[in-house]
């Protein structure tokens, strides 16, 4: 009678460690993919959230007869806020207050009804490959905690109303510029414009600039950017609820440095830039969203940014 050995072969330490090894390569290998497929699948998401943005300022200007300015000077609340009605956030606009007055308003900073709603999270309104989802608060990324409720930091946006392009001073071609001052001034060749008057007592909407008045063609001007970047040397953040007053529109940006140039300049001349590689996203004046790489000429993309210069754009 017979019997077979019950005893297994085991595995030598060698054996072990070639199999590990091969398991460690092969982690190597995928994790590159998997990593280009979730920053695909972001930037698509991203591309879709500013579709959506280009769709809901289409709608308003077919209500109101022209586009969102940049901010209401007079009660300081950004065009964001005024797109809400537009992209399924009724309930959150009704809540606000439309009144004169400064946005952080009142001993709390709340505004009242105006900044405490800063920390009501528009997902529209962010890009998911961003690390940035709030206003910063360690140096140097110029943080404001007096405008802080509670003293948390309020969400911010990463998209951002383009004024339009600005030169260095002396520098061709001529742009025009309001309040031009220590924080940059504001283009007003851009689609997007800031609101000049600061006494108007109106609460409701006050479009701006119509269709018509894009003369480059709508296709053809830059709308509004993708500000998502992250960068060691700063970045300035601000409430995506906060508009514009006598030195910042905080939800706009002038063309005036190239795509991705992360050093810091004055606020309203901040790079548009992003955490997808090689470039950022755009929408333009008629809807589309395209993505713009950060090797563009620089003169080029300040004339995209221009509604009215006449500029030639090659392809």
């Amino acid at each position: 009678m017979s019997y077979r050995s019950s005893r297994r072969r085991a595995f030598t330490l060698i054996e072990l460690l070639v199999v590990i090894a091969i398991i460690a390569i092969l982690i190597g290998l995928l994790l590159p993919a998997v990593q280009k497929v979730r920053e695909s699948a972001a930037r698509a998401k991203c591309q879709n959230n500013l579709k959506q943005i280009g769709i809901a300022l289409s709608l308003f200007h077919d209500q109101y007869g022209g586009f969102p300015k940049a901010g209401k000077r007079s009660s300081e609340l950004s065009w964001h806020v005024f797109l809400l009605p537009f992209i399924e956030q009724g309930n959150l606009f009704n809540q606000f207050s439309l009144a004169k007055g400064s946005f952080v308003g009142g001993g709390d900073k709340k505004g009242p009804l105006k900044n405490e709603f800063s920390y009501t999270k528009v997902n529209l309104y962010m890009c998911p490959s961003s690390t940035v989802e709030k206003t910063l608060t360690t140096p140097p990324h110029y943080y404001l905690p007096d405008q802080f409720v509670g003293g948390q930091p309020p969400y911010t946006s990463h998209y951002y109303a383009v004024m339009g392009p600005k030169t260095t001073p002396g520098g061709s071609p001529t742009y025009e510029v309001f309040l031009s001052g220590g924080q940059g001034g504001y283009s007003m060749q851009g689609i997007i414009l800031v609101d000049k008057d600061s006494t108007t007592t109106l609460p409701g909407p006050d479009p701006g600039n119509s269709h018509q008045l894009i003369a480059d063609g709508s296709s053809n001007t830059l709308m509004v950017g993708e500000q998502s970047w992250f960068s060691s040397t700063g970045t300035r953040y601000r409430a995506w609820v906060r508009g514009c007053d006598s030195s910042v529109c905080a939800g706009a940006r002038n063309v005036m440095n190239a795509i991705n140039t992360y050093d810091i300049d004055t606020f309203s001349d901040q790079a548009f830039g992003s955490s997808h590689p090689q470039g950022t996203n755009f929408v333009m004046g008629d809807g589309s969203v395209r993505f713009i790489r950060q090797s563009i000429n620089l003169a080029t993309y300040k004339a995209l940014a221009s509604r009215n210069g006449g500029e030639t754009i090659n392809e």
